[in-house]
């Protein structure tokens, strides 16, 4: 009793704490031009092409109290919202056809707060099931009083999602692998489904389990990673309502991804440019939504990004970016446990 206590306590206090911090901290850029504004035409006008730059996970969750609870307006025009720079209409939709910006901004980060406890709630159970209760306290104590989670769980951005729903099918296909039944394999797929519709580098999760698997050569799971990827598909699919329509029809910037595609794709025998752009614009394919929002991140890496990282300009960024932004904005006890934690892990493998 004592115990669940401690957890109701360290989630209570996480809660005043992400509260405290969304209501003191104005809109944020992503928030305003990019994510609420579309996650909002998502569900009320179905637009899944206005914006493919994210996965539309993140969006239906932080849009869903705004459309539920205070009925946004709307232009009924989709040249409006379909413009090429997307914060001309999301100041619009703040500040133009809706007069009650802060509790757009407040039910859409609270959304978010609630894929926050989702993601303590996994943390608990995974940490309880490798370590012990104590150790699952331990590990919820952290994550309540994570500058980053307290941060980014009161943020309608697409980073708490993506974390959670990582972490949620990391878990999920954890537990797959220790008891292999078909429970445990079908929310496998739907959690990895689910980390697909959040974050498109998650992706790279399929490579992980496959190779997992292999290396296994364990006849009983093996068989089974077919059906997990298939209903993972099928889970991502229908985050996109089964959507079958051509790849870049009614799509913005179709030239660039024309042209993306072609140098690839005119490089094998038979393929010309004009076929490839009739196919592109006619042949209905499923996941056209998700496929173009992975051919925007190749385009993004090759165009690259400006950054200013350690006192230097940059188109391409820093191949150190992640590990000292990890290094600076992680708390000092928090760095501490961490190297403990990794010595006490090897010192036996040294």
């Amino acid at each position: 009793m004592a115990k669940k206590l401690i957890v109701a306590a360290l989630l209570l206090i996480f809660i005043i704490l992400v509260i405290s911090s969304m209501r003191r901290h104005s809109g944020t850029c992503d928030e305003i031009a990019h994510h609420i504004p579309v996650g909002v035409i998502l569900w009320e006008k179905g637009d899944l092409k206005m914006d493919t730059s994210q996965p539309p996970l993140s969006r239906y969750i932080m849009a869903m109290p705004v459309v539920l609870f205070l009925k946004p307006n709307l232009p009924d025009d989709k040249a409006v919202w379909r413009t090429e720079d997307r914060s001309v209409f999301g100041k619009d939709f703040f500040f133009k056809y809706n007069q009650n910006s802060q509790q757009i901004l407040f039910w859409a980060r609270l959304a978010i707060l609630l894929v926050g406890i989702f993601g303590a709630f996994i943390l608990f159970a995974w940490a309880k099931s490798l370590y012990g209760l104590n150790s699952a306290l331990l590990a919820l104590f952290f994550y309540c009083f994570s500058v980053e989670t307290i941060a980014h769980s009161g943020l309608a951005t697409t980073d708490m999602a993506s974390a959670c729903f990582i972490l949620f099918s990391l878990y999920s296909f954890w537990r797959f692998l220790n008891k292999p039944h078909w429970f445990n394999l079908i929310l496998a797929a739907i959690a990895l489904g689910l980390a697909q519709l959040s974050k498109y580098t998650a992706v790279i999760l399929y490579i992980f389990y496959a190779a997992f698997i292999f290396t296994k050569k364990e006849e009983r799971i093996s068989l089974k990673i077919f059906f997990l990827f298939l209903i993972s598909f099928l889970t991502i699919w229908a985050g996109y309502g089964f959507s079958f329509s051509p790849l870049l029809k009614d799509a913005l910037r179709s030239p660039e991804k024309i042209q993306l595609i072609a140098n690839v794709l005119t490089k094998i025998p038979g393929i010309s440019y004009s076929r490839l752009e009739y196919l592109l614009f006619n042949l209905p394919v499923p996941l056209g939504e998700h496929l173009l929002g992975v051919l925007g991140v190749v385009r993004h890496g090759q165009l690259g990004h400006g950054t200013y990282f350690l006192g230097v300009h940059s188109g391409f960024g820093s191949k150190f970016y992640f590990l000292v932004s990890f290094l600076i904005k992680t708390q000092l006890p928090l760095l501490a446990f961490f190297l403990m934690g990794a010595y006490s892990g090897l010192k036996d493998k040294l």
